[in-house]
């Protein structure tokens, strides 16, 4: 073999060899740049991008569903006892106002019976020529006058009965056994403190805790929008709106709720101290009462003049009755007040 043949053919095995070795490296090159190229879709690629961003808006959303009714569910018991609460007041103060069309009815029937013997007194004046047609028309007047407002006042007792039936659950047609009465006795309670009031209604309040669970769950409804989100997010910014909105009602709500406690612990204080005035005068009533029946038993009054002082004294104590009836209510309109229940 010649030495020029051996060179040539030393050559091309030479470059056959680097031939293989230049395929073997471009096809490794050729695959970490796919790779590469993947890489670099999966972290940069807008589409992906914002799937990662709705798939993270549409969580935060659903978190912020679930927690929102996660509460709701938390307070329903809670909702049902304030519902019940204020039932009860209302229960109570339709059987005060029962209790006193029963007493306006009582009144009214002795008007009726006063009106029928002062007619009687007249028509015999008249009889003996000293009264006059005039006077014994004017008492027919109020004869009649006392039997329409007996009528009324029966009435108004009866509307009252099937409306608390109703409210009760009963049978229009069933008789109603109720005593009606007040307490034998009052305390009167005047040593509560506006400020302290006020915050316990506001903090015990379900409406203002309902808002303040709003904000607290928006705001980290927020946070986790801007995990994800640019700032000019429409998401984002309609949520921040959202939050500025429920800030605002919020501060509404506890101006308004403020304003609310204060005026129901200025009513009760007044009510207080009006039926204070009235129980130191009650004693003095019932000296009346007492020194009427003497005088009455004595023959120093006709049996229609004693009727007539005798309407007296209960219209006199009616208004006792209802000063009480305010209190007690005032009262209980308080406390359910102070335990952050709105009436």
């Amino acid at each position: 073999m010649s030495k020029r043949f051996v060179t040539v053919s030393l050559i091309l095995c030479l470059c056959l060899v680097f031939g293989m070795l230049t395929s073997a490296v471009g096809s490794q090159i050729t695959t970490q740049g796919l790779e590469k190229l993947q890489e670099i879709y999966e972290n940069q690629s807008p589409s992906i991008k914002q799937y990662d961003i709705d798939a993270a808006k549409q969580k935060a959303s659903a978190e912020l569903t679930a927690a929102q009714k996660n509460f709701s569910v938390s307070v329903m018991e809670q909702k049902r006892e304030i519902k019940l609460a204020q039932e009860k007041y209302q229960l109570q103060k339709d059987y005060y106002n029962l209790y006193q069309l029963i007493k306006a009815k009582e009144i009214a029937e002795i008007n009726v019976d006063i009106a029928a013997m002062n007619l009687t007194a007249e028509i015999e004046k008249l009889s003996q020529g000293l009264g006059t047609e005039a006077s014994v028309m004017s008492a027919k007047i109020s004869k009649k006058q006392s039997e329409i407002s007996l009528e009324d006042a029966i009435l108004n007792v009866e509307k009252a009965e099937t409306a608390l039936k109703e409210k009760l659950g009963l049978d229009p047609e069933s008789e109603l056994s109720v005593e009606y009465a007040l307490p034998s006795s009052v305390d009167i309670v005047t040593s509560y403190k506006q400020d302290d009031f006020v915050n316990s209604f506001l903090s015990n309040n379900i409406e203002l805790a309902t808002l303040k669970n709003d904000i607290k769950l928006q705001k980290e409804y927020i946070e986790k929008l801007e995990a994800v989100c640019e700032k000019d997010d429409p998401d984002l910014v309609n949520a921040r709106r959202s939050l500025t909105l429920l800030e605002e009602q919020l501060k509404n709500t506890e101006k308004d709720y403020t304003a609310y406690a204060k005026g129901v612990y200025r009513d009760y204080m007044k009510v207080a101290e009006l039926l204070k005035l009235q129980m130191e005068y009650k004693p003095l009533l019932d000296n009346k009462v007492l020194l009427l029946d003497k005088e009455y038993a004595q023959k120093k009054y006709s049996t229609l003049e004693y009727n007539q002082r005798k309407v007296s004294i209960m219209n006199e104590y009616r208004s006792f009755e209802s000063a009480v009836i305010n209190y007690l209510n005032a009262k209980a309109m308080l406390e359910l007040v102070m335990k952050g229940i709105k009436i």
